[in-house]
């Protein structure tokens, strides 16, 4: 039994395995199973060179689920993105507008709100682009203000509903993450520390941590691994280089499908077995 249907928007490209569309991938088993049909529009960067959605992270996850999903080149004018969004929109007729954090679902708030129809803008991290999303689509032109606006950290909820005026509803919806039901006990074998996630100096403190990494692997029994990928990622290879001494590694970008495989390969000094996750 269908309970409505939504439309979110997203962004994809071949080996892309951002925090939002790892959270998408999870969002979308959630709201399928509680029977609301999911039609995701994307777009894509270079689809002319790669198969789609074989070579597309997100696209191929929602395949594999026979999840919906429709594409539309990236490369293409803010103008052009929004007619295309509206006449899905129109055909698709759903109950809830998902824009998310791309641009142009955002601006088409200037049709949709008009329309009646809930238009819901995702603020996914503090940085200088979600930044502008607030300055535009919850601060800006009243014409342009979502709805509503979810942010994912206590700190992102705060400086939306400071920018905030009463046409936008600000939510606080963390991402959440999904946890064995395995506990694990400390064997005193070798400790193997990890680091999975964006390398970004603002956000992360990348090169803090790198360092970090570094000393604590100067005690006996101790290793550590950091995967990931950003735009600091020269100067983490590079204190890598200088201060890991062989004994921290940095292994890439890692699709989420093989994060928590990665994670049991660092628990390999520890004793796991079944029982309640973790509160």
């Amino acid at each position: 039994m269908t309970t409505g249907r939504v439309i979110i928007c997203t962004f994809d490209a071949p080996g892309f395995t951002g925090g939002p569309n790892t959270w998408l991938r999870r969002w979308y088993d959630v709201v399928t199973a509680h029977g609301f049909e999911v039609l995701t529009l994307a777009f894509v960067l270079e689809p002319h060179r790669h198969r789609l959605p074989e070579d597309y992270p997100l696209l191929a996850a929602l395949a594999d689920r026979g999840g919906r999903f429709e594409t539309f080149p990236y490369w293409e004018t803010v103008e052009k993105k929004i007619r295309w969004l509206l006449s899905r929109i129109e055909a698709f007729r759903p109950a809830v507008f998902i824009p998310n954090f791309t641009v142009a679902g955002l601006y088409a708030t200037a049709w949709t709100r008009p329309a009646g129809l809930p238009t819901v803008g995702i603020l996914h991290s503090d940085d200088a682009y979600h930044r502008a999303l607030l300055d535009v689509f919850v601060a800006g032109q009243p014409r342009f203000r979502a709805t509503d606006v979810v942010a994912v950290s206590r700190y992102l909820t705060e400086a939306a509903r400071v920018r905030a005026t009463p046409e936008t509803a600000v939510h606080s919806i963390p991402y959440g993450v999904p946890l064995p039901a395995t506990v694990s006990g400390w064997t005193h074998g070798p400790l193997r520390l990890l680091y999975a996630g964006r390398l970004e100096e603002e956000q992360k403190r990348i090169s803090d941590v790198t360092r970090a990494l570094c000393r604590a692997a100067q005690l006996p029994n101790v290793t550590a691994t950091i995967a990931g990928d950003g735009q600091a990622r020269a100067s983490v290879e590079s204190i890598i280089s200088r201060e890991g001494q062989g004994r921290v590694q940095y292994v890439g970008l890692v699709d989420n499908t093989r994060i928590q495989a990665l994670m049991a390969e660092c628990l390999s000094c520890f004793q796991i077995t079944k029982g309640c996750p973790l509160p």
